[in-house]
C-alpha cells in the first residue's frame, strides 16, 4: 500500500464527501484530521496509479493540495513549551500545515506545500534557537579506504565534546561552590580570608563574586540564546523562564554591586545563588539526557552490526576478504561460524544455527539450511554457509527495521493533545504567577525588594514543563523498542494508545491462525476404474501455475508421489473460486462448489454426503471436473499453529471478542473454531468480500483489529481499526498494515495489548506526577505556606526540584524496558 497526504483548505459541501472518496476501489484507508485539515489516503498501487487516485479524489475535493513530509533533526529541544515554540515559529511559515514534534529524540516532522524549502524551514529552525543537526554524508566506495579513519575522527568528535560538557559542568560546580562558600561564610562563622569577607570588604567580596559568575553565565549561555530568543518570539519555554529568574537575580547584584561602591546601603548579592542554579540546572539536563539516551539504546545502531570485512566466494572458488562496502547484490560470500551475516541473501550451500533475536527476539536459533533467506545482523552461531546477497546494506530487514522505528516515533499520541493545550498557557501562567508573588510580597506584605525577588526567582525556577514535555515521548520510545525487540514493528506511535479501544479481534484462519502448510489426505474419484495417480498428476498440472497453498499442497503431492506433469493451457484463474485450464481439448476445472456452479457441474449426492463428513473433520475439499462431468475430489488439511488456541483464550480473558474471517466453508471453519474456543465465525466469503465483513463490523460500533497474511488479506488488513500482518505474509499485506509481526509469532498479539495497556498508564503516571509537581511546587514557590508559617523555598532549592522532577518522570518510564506478558 502506498500512502499520500492531502492539505484540504476547504470542505466539499458533500457531507458524505469522504465516503465517497473511499468509493475508488484501489482506496483502502481515507481519514480526514480536522484539526489540520489533512487528508490522509492509502491506496494499492497495483489497482490505480498515484495519478488515478488524485484525479478521483479531485472530482470530490476541487482545491486538494499534495503534503511532502520532512524530517529535521535538531538540538535542545527539553519540554513542551519549546516544541510549542518550534511549532508556532514554523506555522507562520505559508505552506506549512502540521508540525510533529518529539521531544526525546530530537526530531521535527514537517507537513508542506511543494512550494516550502528545506532551507526555509532550516532557517527558520536556526533563528527559533535550534538549529539543525547536518548529516554525516556516507562513506563511498571509493572513499572506503579511509572510511575508519573517518569514523575514528567521528568518534574522536563525540568524545571531544562529551568531555569538554563534562568539563564545563565541573567547572561550574567549583566556581558555584566557591562562590556560595564566600558568600555564607561570615553568616555560618566559617574561616575565610578577611579581603573576601562581605561584611569587611564588601568592595572587593562583590566583585570577586561577580568575576566567579561570569564563567558560569558563559558556560550556561544556550539557556539565555534558546530562553530568549523564543520569549521574543511570543513563546516562551523553560529556558525562559530560567533566563528570566537568573537574569533578574544577576542583574539585581549588579545593581547592589554598584551601589556598595557608592558607599550606599545595599540588601543583598545573588552571585552564588546564579552559579549554582544554573549549575543544578545544567546537571539536571546532563542526568536527563544521559538516561534518555539509556532508553534510546535499546536497538544498536544499524551500521555497528555489519561486519566490515567479509569472505567472497571468487569465480575460482577460493575466498577473498573484502570491504563489506564492495560487495553487491548477487555476489556470493561465506558465513562461517560465530560471525554475524552482513548482507540479507539466501544460502546456496550448508547448514547452520542462526541466532536471529535481533530481529524476532526468540532466543533460541533457527536451523537454516540451502533456501533459507538470512538476515543481516544476525549470527551464524554453528555452521559455515555460503549466502548470496539479495538486498544491499540500506535496502536489509534490519536496517528497515530501525528506520521503521524510527520514524514511527515521529508521530502524536491522541493523549498528548492535553499536553498541548497544556503547554499553550502553562509557561506564560508561570510568568504572571511570578510578578504576582512580586508585587504581594513587595507591597502587600510590605517585604524587602531583595526578598520579593527571591520569591519572584523561585517561582519562575520551580516550574517545569520539561517533564510535561517528556511525559509521553519518553514511554512510548521505550515501548516501541521494547516490542521491536520482540519482533512486533508499529509504523505509528500513537498505535500504543490505540490498541487500548480495540475490543475485536479478527483472525484470517490459514496461514494466520494455521500453519498454511497443507498436505493431500484423500484422492476420491466417482469412477473407481479411474487410476488415481493420472488424475492426481492432471490436477496438480492445473494447479502448478498458481501460487495459492491449496495448489502448491496438490503439486507437492504430485512430486511427492513421482508422478509426471502434464501439458495445459488456457490457464485461467477465478479469485475465491478456483482455476481451471485445457488439457487434450477438455477444460479440467478445480475449486470449490461455487466454481462447480458457474461450470454448470452437478455433484452427485453420494459425493456430498461424504464432503458433509470431511468438512465436520475440519478439512477442506477441492473438487474437479472435465467439462461438465464431475471427476472426484481431494481434500487437504490445514494443522492449527501450536500457539493458536492459547493466544485465543489469552485475547478472551482479555475481554476481547475474537472472530475467524474466512473463504473457507462454514463447516469447516466451524471446526476450526470449535477447537479454539471461537463462537463467532464469518465463513464463505470472497476476497474481494472480506473488506465489507470488517466494515460492517465497524459499522456495529466496534473497533476492529484484523489480523492476516495473504494478498486476500491486504483490504481488509487497511479497513480495520488497525490492521496487523504476519511478516511470512506478501509485500501487498505488510505495507497495508499498520503493524508487522516480525516474528510471525500469534503470542505477540496479547504482548502488543498488554505492553499498550502498561504503556498508557505509565504516560498517565508521567502526566499525573508532572501535574502535580507543578501544582503542589509553584504556590509552595510563592510562599503560600510560608505566609501562613509554614517553610520557605529558596531559588537553590527551587532548581534542584525541578531538575528532579524530569529525571523521576524519565525513570518512571524505563520500568517499560523490560515489559513482558505472561499468560
Amino acid at each position: 500500500m502506498k500512502e499520500l497526504v492531502f492539505y484540504l483548505p476547504t470542505l466539499p459541501k458533500e457531507e458524505d464527501w469522504l465516503e465517497q472518496v473511499k468509493h475508488l476501489s484501489a482506496i483502502a484507508r481515507a481519514e480526514y484530521q480536522a484539526e489540520n485539515q489533512l487528508l490522509t489516503i492509502k491506496y494499492d498501487p497495483t489497482s490505480a496509479t498515484k495519478d488515478e487516485v488524485v484525479s478521483h479524489i479531485q472530482k470530490l475535493v476541487p482545491q486538494l493540495m499534495e503534503q511532502k513530509i520532512e524530517d529535521y533533526a535538531v538540538e535542545e529541544i527539553s519540554c513542551a513549551s519549546c516544541a510549542l515554540t518550534i511549532e508556532t515559529g514554523l506555522n507562520k511559515i505559508e505552506g506549512i500545515h502540521e508540525v510533529i514534534i518529539n521531544p526525546v529524540t530530537q526530531k521535527v516532522r514537517v507537513f508542506s506545500d511543494a512550494s516550502v524549502t528545506k532551507e526555509e524551514v532550516e532557517e527558520k529552525l536556526s533563528s527559533l534557537g535550534y538549529p539543525v543537526v547536518k548529516k554525516e554524508v556516507p562513506v563511498t566506495k571509493e572513499e572506503s579506504p579511509n572510511s575508519k579513519k573517518k569514523e575514528d575522527t567521528s568518534h574522536c568528535a563525540t568524545t571531544s565534546k562529551a568531555k569538554k560538557s563534562s568539563f564545563h559542568l565541573v567547572t561550574m560546580g567549583i566556581l558555584a561552590a566557591i562562590s556560595f562558600y564566600i558568600s555564607m561564610a561570615p553568616m555560618l562563622h566559617l574561616p575565610i580570608f578577611s579581603v573576601l569577607d562581605l561584611t569587611t570588604h564588601p568592595e572587593i567580596t562583590s566583585v570577586v563574586l561577580l568575576l566567579l559568575s561570569l564563567p558560569v553565565l558563559y558556560f550556561a549561555r544556550k539557556i539565555y540564546n534558546v530562553g530568549f530568543t523564543a520569549l521574543f518570539h511570543f513563546s516562551p519555554n523553560m529556558e525562559t523562564l530560567i533566563a528570566l529568574g537568573t537574569s533578574i537575580s544577576w542583574v539585581y547584584s549588579v545593581y547592589e554591586t554598584v551601589q556598595i561602591f557608592l558607599h550606599h546601603s545595599y540588601h543583598g548579592l545573588y552571585y552564588d545563588s546564579v552559579a549554582l542554579i544554573l549549575t543544578f540546572v545544567l546537571i539536571g539536563h546532563t542526568i536527563e539526557h544521559r538516561t534518555t539516551d539509556s532508553a534510546k539504546d535499546t536497538l544498536k545502531d544499524v551500521s555497528s552490526m555489519i561486519p566490515k570485512v567479509v569472505h567472497k566466494i571468487m569465480d575460482n572458488h577460493t575466498y577473498e576478504d573484502l570491504p563489506a562496502d564492495q560487495l553487491q547484490v548477487g555476489d556470493e560470500i561465506q558465513v562461517r561460524s560465530g560471525e554475524t551475516i552482513p548482507f540479507d541473501g539466501v544460502i546456496l550451500e550448508g547448514t547452520s544455527d542462526v541466532q536471529e533475536s535481533m530481529l524476532n527476539g526468540e532466543s533460541l536459533p533457527k536451523t537454516k539450511t540451502v533456501g533459507d533467506k538470512v538476515y543481516a545482523g544476525t549470527i551464524s552461531t554453528v555452521g559455515t554457509i555460503n549466502v548470496k546477497i539479495e538486498k544491499a546494506t540500506n535496502d536489509n530487514m534490519l536496517y528497515q527495521i530501525s528506520n521503521l522505528v524510527e520514524k514511527a516515533q515521529q508521530d502524536k499520541l491522541p493523549i498528548h493533545k492535553l499536553v498541548d493545550k497544556i503547554s499553550k498557557v502553562f509557561v506564560p501562567l508561570v510568568m504572571i504567577l511570578a510578578v504576582v508573588t512580586f508585587l504581594f510580597w513587595k507591597f502587600y506584605a510590605k517585604d524587602s525588594i531583595d526578598f520579593s525577588l527571591n520569591m519572584l526567582v523561585s517561582v519562575l525556577i520551580i516550574a517545569c514543563p520539561c517533564a510535561l514535555g517528556l511525559a509521553t515521548p519518553i514511554s512510548t520510545m521505550i515501548s516501541m523498542k521494547n516490542l521491536a525487540q520482540k519482533g512486533i514493528l508499529l509504523k505509528k506511535s500513537s498505535l500504543l494508545e490505540e490498541i487500548s479501544h480495540i475490543d475485536t479481534v479478527v483472525f484470517d484462519k490459514t496461514g494466520t491462525l494455521t500453519t498454511g502448510t497443507l498436505a493431500v489426505e484423500d484422492v476420491i474419484l466417482m469412477d473407481e476404474k479411474e487410476d488415481q495417480g493420472n488424475f492426481l498428476a492432471m490436477v496438480g498440472s492445473v494447479e502448478q501455475s498458481s501460487e495459492h497453498p491449496i495448489a502448491k499442497a496438490i503439486v507437492e503431492e504430485v512430486k511427492k508421489e513421482q508422478l509426471s506433469f502434464v501439458g495445459t493451457k488456457d490457464m485461467n484463474t477465478y479469485p475465491g473460486l478456483g482455476t481451471a485450464a485445457t488439457i487434450d481439448g477438455a477444460v479440467i476445472s478445480i475449486g470449490n462448489q461455487a466454481l462447480m456452479k458457474e461450470k454448470g457441474v452437478e455433484i452427485p449426492q453420494a459425493a456430498l454426503q461424504k464432503v458433509e463428513v470431511f468438512e465436520n473433520e475440519g478439512k477442506t475439499v477441492i473438487y474437479c471436473a472435465k467439462d461438465a462431468t464431475f471427476l472426484g475430489m481431494i481434500t487437504l488439511s490445514d494443522t492449527l499453529r501450536s500457539e493458536s488456541k492459547k493466544v485465543v483464550q489469552a485475547l478472551q480473558a482479555m475481554d476481547k471478542k475474537v472472530v475467524i474471517l474466512t473463504g473457507d466453508n462454514e463447516r469447516n471453519a466451524k471446526a476450526i473454531a470449535q477447537k479454539l474456543g471461537v463462537t463467532e465465525v464469518i465463513a464463505n466469503v470472497l476476497p474481494q468480500n472480506k473488506q465489507n465483513e470488517i466494515q460492517k463490523l465497524m459499522n456495529a460500533g466496534r473497533k476492529v483489529i484484523m489480523v492476516g497474511d495473504g494478498i486476500n488479506d491486504a483490504p481488509s488488513i487497511a479497513t480495520a481499526t488497525i490492521g496487523i500482518s504476519m511478516n511470512s505474509g506478501t509485500n501487498l499485506a505488510i505495507d497495508a498494515s499498520d503493524i508487522i509481526l516480525i516474528n510471525d509469532a500469534l503470542t505477540s498479539i496479547p504482548e502488543l495489548f498488554f505492553i499498550g495497556k502498561k504503556t498508557l498508564s505509565n504516560i498517565k503516571e508521567n502526566l499525573f506526577w508532572a501535574l502535580v509537581y507543578n501544582v503542589i511546587s509553584i504556590p509552595l514557590a510563592m510562599g503560600i505556606p510560608y505566609f501562613f508559617g509554614g517553610p520557605l523555598v529558596n531559588p537553590v532549592i527551587s532548581s534542584i526540584a525541578m531538575s528532579a522532577s524530569s529525571i523521576i518522570i524519565v525513570l518512571n518510564a524505563l520500568r517499560l524496558k523490560h515489559l513482558h506478558f505472561k499468560d
